[in-house]
């Protein structure tokens, strides 16, 4: 199990797989690890996390969501931190994403397609290339980004993907089929 644990970071439970004997009721911590700030006052502030299991059926990356300060309907910040658990025990933050002016909330990950769709609140939702090894600053993987609202009239809140539609609710203009 991975916990999103503010500014204590991600941590990751064993609850039921043998590797340190934790089962649902009596869950044993494996590993942690406190993202970078990436600039924001306060730490971590991690919010989310998704266990991405790759089509090639590697289950290498968690991607950690920052919610960082924000003002509802106009200002957000925070990024999307990539932690390598290759090494369960011993987790490594190896890459990271921010969209300047604007931070992450929720996202969703189509794992055939290999792309993060993310809600960055007045930044709208961005699309990122997450195939092959991830290093570094994934600005370069950026595929595509949408304000449903319009400027000044989005604040992203969440995205899911269903039936082949990507759906965005936005906290000032409302629900979205992209």
């Amino acid at each position: 199990a991975f916990l999103c644990a503010w500014n204590t970071g991600l941590l990751i439970y064993d609850v039921g797989n043998g590797m340190r004997g934790g089962s649902p009721s009596n869950p044993v911590l494996v590993s942690s690890i406190v993202t970078s700030a990436a600039g924001l006052p306060g730490g971590a502030q991690v919010h989310n996390a998704w266990w991405y299991h790759a089509p090639d059926g590697q289950k290498r990356y968690v991607f950690v969501g920052q919610e960082g300060p924000g003002t509802i309907g106009s200002f957000s910040s925070g990024s999307i931190h990539v932690v390598d658990i290759s090494d369960i025990a011993h987790p490594v933050e190896v890459a990271t994403y921010t969209l300047a002016g604007a931070g992450t909330h929720n996202f969703w990950v189509d794992e055939q397609a290999e792309i993060l769709y993310a809600a960055y609140y007045n930044g709208g939702v961005v699309a990122l290339d997450v195939s092959g090894t991830l290093a570094g600053d994934l600005a370069a993987r950026e595929i595509d980004r949408i304000q449903p609202g319009g400027p000044g009239n989005t604040y992203v809140w969440g995205v899911m993907l269903a039936g082949g539609s990507l759906y965005a609710s936005d906290m000032l203009s409302g629900f979205w089929r992209l």
